[in-house]
């Protein structure tokens, strides 16, 4: 781990200690699973309502087929 690593990308917990979850395509240190997706979630939405608004419709489009 480099020395910028040392803090969870999304909620800047000190992650010295324990082991933090990778994003593979870029070495971005998480410090749980749960902050790896409310950081992605909140880049592609700008609500966590919107999201669940899309994931309802994504769920709606399976069931149909």
């Amino acid at each position: 781990m480099n020395d910028e690593d040392h803090y969870c990308e999304n909620c800047d917990m000190d992650l010295y200690g324990i082991s933090p979850i990778y994003v593979d395509y870029m070495d971005l240190p998480y410090c749980s699973i749960d902050c790896l997706a409310e950081r992605n979630t909140y880049k592609k939405y700008k609500t966590i309502e919107e999201a669940n608004r899309e994931a309802e419709k994504n769920r709606y489009r399976k069931e149909e087929k």
